[in-house]
């Protein structure tokens, strides 16, 4: 598969809204800070279908310095430390 976009979900499977970007068995969640990333000049896009698409930096990655948190979803819900 050659995809030029990395896929993020508006919210989490449970939310109900999402209906792409993001499988409903996936174990974790991160968060992007948004604005933080956009300040940077990183752009987004919302398909057809509320996917957010972003083709990342320069290098096609969305650094961690954007991750805002980290949930992991199974086997139980908990905030993971962002090191």
């Amino acid at each position: 598969m050659s995809r030029a976009h990395i896929h993020l979900a508006p919210g989490l499977p449970e939310d109900g809204g999402v209906v792409s970007g993001m499988r409903s068995n996936c174990d974790l969640a991160i968060f992007i800070d948004l604005r933080r990333a956009l300040n940077d000049r990183i752009p987004f896009y919302f398909s057809t279908n509320q996917v957010i698409l972003t083709p990342g930096n320069e290098e096609g990655v969305l650094p961690p310095k954007y991750f805002q948190k980290v949930l992991q979803l199974k086997p139980t819900r908990s905030l993971l430390p962002l090191v």
